[in-house]
């Protein structure tokens, strides 16, 4: 899902209890009979081509089919009108200095949400066109205090061209209508200019008076 806090048209965070490195099954194994060394691990996005990206099912209102790259670790889905960025997700400290690391989605432009009779609710999974799965890896290496070392690695599913954990929410427009500010609408009369066949006339725009009291918000 995505909230309207944070820069661009919307952005959130996910908040999996003990980070997403809890994720994945404990460690096992030990060190060996060379003494304890240094364990570190790595977060990272896989399944990605070695050239080129991984068509979508969505498109943005303004440039078409979206394609996702891994661009510096980070996943960006760029349209196909100029590759301008729609959105991004990547891997982030949060809460800062914690070290637990979420996901943070971040949407740039306004996504098609199609045919949804107007359904200002609907939301739209981020899916692949074909098949293959984007997955986040977690990578880990054990050192001893002999400097020998073992790396292993497990991954999870993110998004497939069936699955998703990532959805969109549409975002309709809404509307505030204020009181109508009444000084200036008086209509004033003359009645002097009014005896016999003679008439008096005075005009006032009520159209700019409305407009002036209704805020539109297109979302």
């Amino acid at each position: 899902g995505n909230t309207d806090d944070g820069p661009g048209l919307a952005q959130v965070t996910t908040s999996v209890s003990g980070g997403l490195t809890s994720l994945f099954a404990a460690l096992g194994g030990d060190y060996g009979t060379d003494g304890a060394g240094t364990t570190t691990g790595s977060l990272s996005f896989v399944g990605f081509p070695s050239t080129g990206g991984l068509e979508t099912t969505l498109s943005s209102t303004a440039g078409g089919t979206i394609t996702l790259f891994l661009e510096s670790g980070a996943i960006v889905g760029r349209d196909a009108n100029g590759g301008d960025p729609v959105l991004t997700i990547e891997i982030v400290e949060s809460p800062a200095d914690s070290g637990l690391y979420q996901l943070r989605t971040t949407l740039y432009e306004a996504l098609d949400h199609g045919d949804d009779g107007n359904k200002f609710d609907s939301a739209l999974d981020l899916l692949l066109a074909d098949e293959g799965a984007i997955k986040l890896q977690y990578e880990v290496t054990r050192t001893d205090a002999d400097g020998d070392s073992v790396t292993e690695s497990a991954a999870v599913n993110l998004i497939d061209d069936a699955t998703s954990f990532f959805s969109f929410d549409d975002d309709g427009p809404s509307m505030v209508v204020g009181a109508i500010a009444e000084s200036g609408l008086t209509l004033t009369t003359d009645d002097a200019q009014t005896i016999g066949a003679d008439f008096d006339t005075d005009s006032v725009n009520f159209a700019a008076a409305i407009q002036a009291a209704v805020t539109p918000l297109y979302g």
